[in-house]
């Protein structure tokens, strides 16, 4: 009696383990569920950077940094597939794709509005620099700036009045300088109003008329706070980590309020007259800052660019390899007025951003 019950009592103890042991997942099936990870992952990252953005400290975060590195659990993803499951290949081929498109912002615009533009009514090339001060190699930007035949180049970081090099480059044409913005024009310009930054102490804003053959246009020339003196702090992430995230998202919501006011200041002064925005806003396109305070203008590379069109940064760093900038934060947007003809970015390597080409025209001439 008693050997029956203590046999019956391990058969259950058995039946009970059986019932207990996780299943056997094939190699196939950890590359599913990485598979679904992954896309998870990236849904996230897209969602950060194109909609919550700066607006959080994580989000400043994955705005700022190189989105090159998502292809990183991508690639891994497809050298999984193609030793156990040629599905998650496949499925790594698509996600690279959607991380070099979506998440790295690349551009491939099909418009072609160039075939007339020469002849077009209120035509205008413009080009923007962050020059740094003039730094490492001012004539090479001069150089590159040159060969594009602009009629107006907004420089930033210019600290110093019109060099001897641009007088020689652009004879006879008309500058303003103020602090650290400079405006060259062929054409006449006069100064609407220096905005400054009521958070930073400095301008922020050089807004201009610019009295054009074909009409009189408002042109700004900008240099926004850059995010990165926010994220520096992040640096001191293991000794305080809630001081460091707080520290970022207060700079972030300082830079978002800035630019806010600058366009309403602009938009105050300069009356009837159409507007082009161009220069260092320290901001990708796509992200919620700029959306906030720009997004109404028509950005010239989102609407005409091909490629990811960036910028900076382009000096040398230890863990990244010099002239490959990662973000496009200089830009040119003008209001409905205009219509973009071309926009593109240089290549040159004389400052630790890219200039900026943008090509408009306008349908009618309008000024006062």
């Amino acid at each position: 009696m008693s050997v029956t019950f203590s046999a019956h009592r391990g058969s259950r103890r058995r039946h009970h383990a059986a019932r207990l042991r996780w299943p056997t997942i094939t190699p196939r099936g950890w590359c599913r569920l990485a598979a679904l990870l992954t896309a998870i992952l990236l849904s996230v990252v897209w969602a950060v950077s194109h909609g919550i953005g700066e607006s959080t400290w994580y989000g400043t975060a994955v705005c700022y940094a190189p989105r090159v590195v998502w292809l990183a659990p991508v690639a891994a993803l497809f050298i999984a597939g193609c030793l156990w499951d040629r599905a998650t290949a496949a499925i790594g081929v698509c996600l690279a794709g959607i991380v070099a498109g979506p998440i790295m912002d690349y551009r491939f615009a099909m418009t072609t509005n160039g075939d007339h533009a020469r002849d077009a009514l209120g035509r205008v090339v413009i080009a923007s620099c962050n020059v740094q001060g003039y730094r490492p190699r001012f004539a090479t930007v001069v150089a590159e700036v040159s060969r594009h035949s602009p009629d107006i180049i907004v420089f930033q970081e210019a600290i110093h009045p019109v060099s001897e090099l641009i007088s020689e480059t652009w004879p006879g044409w008309h500058s303003h300088h103020v602090e650290h913005l400079l405006v060259v024009s062929r054409w006449p310009i006069e100064s609407i109003a220096d905005i400054e930054c009521p958070h930073f102490q400095r301008v922020q804003g050089q807004l201009l008329r610019v009295e054009h053959p074909d009409g009189p246009f408002a042109l700004l020339n900008v240099h926004l706070m850059t995010a990165r003196r926010g994220l520096t702090a992040l640096k001191e992430v293991s000794e305080n980590f809630s001081g460091a995230s707080a520290m970022v998202e207060t700079h972030e919501a300082m830079r978002s309020e800035s630019s806010q006011l600058l366009r309403l200041e602009v938009e105050e002064a300069r009356g009837e007259l159409p507007l082009i925005v161009a220069g260092d806003f320290n901001t990708p396109s796509s992200a919620g800052q700029y959306q906030s305070s720009w997004g109404d203008l028509t950005n010239a590379f989102d609407a005409t660019g091909r490629g990811y069109g960036f910028t900076s940064p382009c000096s040398s760093m230890s863990w990244w390899p010099e002239n490959t900038p990662w973000l496009r934060i200089d830009h040119v947007a003008a209001s409905p007025e205009w219509r973009v003809i071309g926009c593109e970015v240089g290549r040159g390597n004389g400052s630790d951003h890219r200039p900026i080409f943008a090509e408009l025209t306008r349908s009618s001439s309008v000024g006062q």
